[in-house]
């Protein structure tokens, strides 16, 4: 139940050698929950916070609607889940060799989230940059817009055509948004 949270002060740990410039954050899906638990846990051990947080592909924490246990499906099940997901190529998903070595690390990211339970702090100080799919079926817009509750900074959101993984289908743009976001923070 606590997996996320302890995984983010191991981070937080292993990161604060490492904080004495400017830095910011990026996470996809899992990895958006994991910034922003990092981030919280840095301000907790009175560490230096993140001058942002690039958000992507994730439901605000307190606004998490998770009914499907995923970690826990078969083989095949998973196998189909990761097809409408569109975040493997057809290729992995069908090389036994590979999957054998990879589906149980997707289990153990899926038990991630899945066991990942929000505990109400204080907004964070850092300004956001929430992304997001038009078409992911999982992660609504609404969702996305109230990661603004969760900072005292400014917040922005952007939709790229795409599901959940726009970051592959949409990667141009996408990159291009990314590079123009990070260059506006170098300002």
């Amino acid at each position: 139940m606590r997996h996320l949270l302890s995984l983010s002060g191991i981070l937080a740990q292993e990161l604060s050698p490492y904080l004495d410039r400017p830095f910011v954050f990026f996470g996809h899906s899992l990895g958006a929950l994991l910034c922003f638990e990092t981030a919280r846990s840095l301000r907790r051990d009175n560490q230096p916070q993140p001058a942002h947080l690039f958000l992507s592909a994730a439901e605000a924490p307190h606004r998490r609607e998770r009914d499907e246990q995923v970690s826990g499906l078969s083989r095949h099940a998973l196998i189909e889940r990761l097809r409408e997901f569109d975040g493997a190529p057809e290729e992995a998903l069908q090389n036994d060799e590979l999957l054998d070595l990879m589906l149980p690390a997707i289990r153990a990211d899926f038990e991630l989230c899945e066991t990942y339970e929000f505990r109400s702090e204080r907004p964070l100080e850092c300004s956001m940059t929430i992304y997001g799919g038009m078409d992911d079926t999982g992660v609504d817009t609404g969702r996305l817009e109230a990661w603004e509750e969760m900072t005292h900074g400014a917040s922005e959101l952007r939709l790229f055509p795409g599901g959940h993984f726009y970051i592959n289908s949409s990667q141009a743009k996408f990159l291009s948004a990314l590079s123009t976001d990070i260059a506006k923070l170098c300002v």
